[in-house]
């Protein structure tokens, strides 16, 4: 082990271990942070100080300087409202720059001094810029005499956009230059003629003197309005005196009579409830009237839909088609091709033919999950394979799923994990267990935190009062 005592001010041990718990180092200060797999941070009252893999050969001690993690190539030292930036390739000592801001995409650098952005300062693809916007897989740079566009593969492609003022639309994929939205890609320009809004990415919604406009690449719609109202990304609600019209993202019209509720499917179908029944649309205009019983009806999820007819429910596909009579007093989506239903005080599950495949016999279930359910009865909970048999027996007060897979078993106040197959890798005697890892859990009892992984190995003993898991670097900091 090797421990470091800076000045003559002791502060906390810190660890630092690999995801195995085999140490590394141990050094005295206030703080620790990993700023790759082998270079270290940490500050000891106004000192600040930084190491790679070995405490006792420091680089550099300054006081007043907050470090901060950068990207693979630097770190970052925060000082007065400047941020000096410093590569960590290397030994510690090369040259560095001070910024007032500094911001990073995809691994490369922006950033702004004496009010001036760059991209990439300092290196060959250095570039100058007015400001930048960050989309999902995208980079827009802005420059005085049009815009960059970078795509995740870092390649750049110039857009020349006159005039000082550049708007992107909210997908990044339109720029407006006077009144003309204009695409960043190959398409067609979409005038904008008064009030207007980005329906989805693609979609400008615009409405001028009591007529809305929907323009698309692939269609456009004219219609007069009262009022307009996005019911979801693929459907849109115009209203006027006359008319009641939803219009889809394929450009669809579907005129509709007087209705009381709407409710959204799926990303492809939304239903309509008229006086007489329900009425399920589709993206292609297509409608599907469902049977004048049904009174309630919830979103598709597993190929079907719950609805409710009178105090009973049951199913009906995205065809309207009733697969389930409404004869349970209630019932859960479908998961794994099964689905739980009451009757009486009792649950059970059904498949998608009806046949009860494990019987009602429960006073509560949950849906399937990684081919295992949570069922209680006698207020106890164990876990159940959809072939109704116990991976774990009825012994718990509480069982819940755990991600990434697997679950959290609650006896008394004492709480333990399973595997997603149900097989107990701790047993409940930890007052709570805290995800770190997809491998790793946190344990904790009587105030004190230690480390397991998924199969129940100790990897720190419950002793810490701190303990943080770094993914990125596969380093575990941590203190008594």
């Amino acid at each position: 082990m090797i421990t470091k005592q800076i000045g003559n001010c002791q502060g906390k041990l810190w660890h630092c271990a690999d995801t195995n718990g085999n140490e590394k180092f141990s050094v005295f200060a206030d703080t620790l942070i990993s700023l790759s797999q082998d270079v270290f941070a940490g500050r000891l009252n106004t000192q600040t100080f930084i190491f790679k893999g070995d405490p006792f050969q420091i680089k550099s001690i300054e006081k007043n300087v907050q470090i901060k993690r950068g990207n693979p190539e630097y770190y970052l030292q925060e000082k007065s409202g400047l941020i000096q930036l410093s590569p960590l390739k290397g030994e510690i000592k090369n040259q560095s720059k001070k910024f007032d801001k500094v911001s990073f995409w995809n691994d490369q650098l922006l950033a702004r001094t004496s009010g001036k952005w760059f991209y990439q300062p300092s290196k060959p693809e250095e570039l100058l810029i007015d400001s930048f916007r960050i989309g999902e897989n995208q980079l827009i740079l802005f420059i005085p005499n049009g815009l960059v566009k970078i795509d995740m593969d870092l390649r750049q492609k110039f857009i020349p956009v006159s005039g000082k003022e550049k708007i992107l639309s909210p997908g990044l994929n339109f720029v407006k230059i006077d009144n003309t939205w204009i695409p960043l890609e190959s398409g067609i320009p979409i005038p904008e003629r008064g009030k207007s809004f980005w329906w989805g990415n693609n979609i400008l919604v615009d409405s001028s003197k009591g007529v809305t406009y929907v323009e698309g690449q692939s269609f456009s719609v004219k219609l007069r309005s009262d009022s307009i109202k996005a019911i979801s990304k693929n459907f849109l609600l115009i209203k006027d005196r006359k008319q009641q019209i939803i219009i889809t993202s394929l450009g669809k019209k579907i005129k509709l009579l007087h209705f009381s509720d709407i409710v959204i499917v799926s990303d492809t179908q939304v239903a309509v409830k008229n006086k007489k029944n329900w009425i399920l649309i589709g993206l292609s205009g297509q409608k599907y009237n469902v049977n004048t019983s049904i009174s309630t009806l919830k979103s598709l999820r597993g190929g079907n839909i719950i609805v409710k007819a009178g105090k009973r429910y049951g199913f009906i596909d995205p065809g309207g088609f009733i697969r389930i009579s409404c004869r349970y007093d209630s019932v859960l989506d479908f998961e794994e091709n099964l689905a739980g239903a009451k009757l009486g005080n009792s649950w059970g599950f059904l498949d998608k033919n009806e046949r009860l495949q494990i019987q009602p016999n429960f006073q509560k279930v949950s849906s399937f999950l990684n081919g295992l359910a949570v069922v209680k009865k006698n207020e106890k909970c164990g876990l159940i394979s959809t072939g109704g048999q116990f991976a774990t027996p009825l012994d718990y007060e509480e069982i819940l799923p755990f991600t990434p897979t697997g679950w959290l078993l609650r006896r008394g106040n004492w709480w333990g994990y399973a595997t997603k197959n149900g097989e107990i890798t701790i047993t409940p005697r930890f007052f709570n267990i805290i995800g770190a890892t997809s491998t790793l859990m946190k344990i904790q009892r009587d105030g004190k935190s230690g480390l397991m992984n998924r199969s129940g190995k100790l990897i720190l003993d419950l002793e810490y009062k701190f303990i943080q898991v770094d993914k990125e670097f596969s380093n575990i900091i941590f203190y008594q």
